[in-house]
């Protein structure tokens, strides 16, 4: 229905009725502040402004760049540690515009004000640094982590005492191709964790609510009644975070959906909250953090296989979805066969959302694939090409001698054929006409 507005006068010159469009309705959207959204995760619904959080970035790389400009923007004090001092000159530098930038990543984004690089990690970790976020790629990871770790524990200020474990989120994706390990068991080695024993103190932590104790009390549960167990207090806890994220659009500001996962899951609803402050971020909660960094990894690999499919056959989609199912297929059964991990999720963003998009979008991986597919050049030439690091690469050597270690590689088609064209010199065409000449394997 439209409103009459009549001219004041109908003496000429005469003007006709305008026109004008009744406003549009207020849809009230009645959501809880939290609801399930599949099995082993959480959706935080809540997008009310949180307090402004102090946050230390490791690595001011694409992602690292991408995840700091997000906090920064919605209010985060953010420091961005660096071991590229130029880097971290230009960083606080102005331009002619007045305005910063990162020189060598996301060069078009204006920096935020809170946005602020450091080059000294005595100046990174401060008494109120709440957050650490680490973008260093996982084959660096030991060494780097082991080197500054009396900083993260802010050895450094004199009298500093911490009360409380700090959220360690971990950006990283692969596996470390030296020991053969996930981001946690690095970790692990070098801040003196057990991620297994955090899930256990948080599991009995949460027996032992007010809740918990009253209810034993009436209904005679005798575990749960027993008294308050103290649990060794680390100073860090781990979280993985993980989805389809690429840093670009990021900073763009374009919807985004991510998954925190974390052996305690107070923390990774910490992390996913801080994550929700931007408008445009949906951030799940997982205590599946295996899944999530396996999840995380494997993509890297069947993307490349993915590129190498379009490299071979272009424009025809028969071929390219018969590959993306019998990857995927591929991915859920290391996933659950090999290390135990939910099914579930697979299902989840860290899962099958950045599978798609890693496999289909621009990614490093999917289009060092294509170019092994489409060019002469040999892989040692368009690594070197790369702006980042190719994580599916070292990856696809590490898993192949996990699997052939678990006797698991036979089961795994698609990723013995991405190794020989990687690491074998095999032609692509000849290594993907054989699996495609495979019998499907029964689910």
């Amino acid at each position: 229905m439209y409103s009459l507005i009549f001219p004041h006068s109908l003496q000429p010159p005469f003007t006709f009725p305008r026109l004008i469009p009744p406003p549009p309705p207020q849809i009230m959207l009645d959501l809880p502040v939290t609801s399930p959204s599949s099995p082993g995760t959480l959706r935080t619904y809540s997008k009310a402004p949180s307090t402004p959080a102090h946050i230390t970035v490791l690595g001011a790389g694409a992602f690292g760049t991408a995840i700091a400009f997000n906090l920064a923007r919605n209010g985060h004090f953010v420091k961005v540690l660096d071991v590229v001092e130029n880097r971290i000159t230009g960083i606080n530098t102005p331009k002619e515009d007045g305005k910063r930038y990162n020189p060598d990543f996301l060069k078009e984004f204006p920096l935020p004000e809170t946005f602020v690089g450091y080059f000294d990690p005595a100046q990174a970790f401060t008494a109120e640094t709440e957050y650490i976020f680490s973008a260093i790629p996982i084959q660096f990871c030991f060494d780097y982590l082991t080197k500054i770790k009396p900083f993260i524990y802010r050895e450094h200020i004199e009298g500093f005492k911490q009360e409380k474990p700090i959220p360690f989120v971990s950006l990283s994706k692969g596996i470390d191709l030296q020991r053969l390990e996930l981001i946690h068991q690095v970790f692990e080695r070098v801040f003196d964790l057990n991620c297994e024993q955090i899930a256990k103190d948080s599991q009995l932590t949460q027996q032992q609510t007010p809740a918990a104790l009253n209810n034993a009390a009436i209904f005679g549960d005798n575990e749960a009644s027993k008294p308050k167990v103290e649990a060794k207090m680390n100073k860090i806890v781990p979280c993985f975070l993980s989805g389809p994220s690429f840093a670009a659009e990021i900073a763009e500001g374009m919807y985004t959906g991510l998954t925190i996962a974390s052996p305690d899951e107070e923390y990774a609803r910490k992390v996913a909250e801080l994550m929700n402050s931007d408008p445009k971020t949906v951030a799940s909660v997982s205590t599946d953090y295996i899944s999530c960094q396996l999840l995380g990894a494997l993509k890297n690999v069947y993307a490349i296989g993915a590129g190498i499919i379009q490299g071979q056959y272009p424009d025809r989609y028969n071929t390219f979805s018969l590959y993306i199912t019998l990857a995927l297929n591929e991915l859920r059964r290391i996933v659950a066969d090999v290390w135990g991990g939910s099914p579930t999720s697979v299902n989840q963003f860290a899962g099958i959302g950045d599978f798609i998009l890693s496999c289909t979008g621009p990614s490093r991986n999917r289009t060092l694939g294509l170019n092994l597919s489409t060019t002469k050049l040999k892989l040692s030439e368009l690594l070197s090409q790369s702006t980042g690091v190719v994580e599916g690469v070292p990856t696809t050597k590490a898993l192949h001698s996990i699997l052939l270690e678990k006797e698991y590689l036979r089961q795994c088609p698609i990723l013995r054929a991405i190794y020989a064209v990687l690491y074998a010199n095999q032609p692509a065409s000849e290594a993907f006409d054989y699996i495609f000449s495979l019998p499907v394997q029964q689910e």
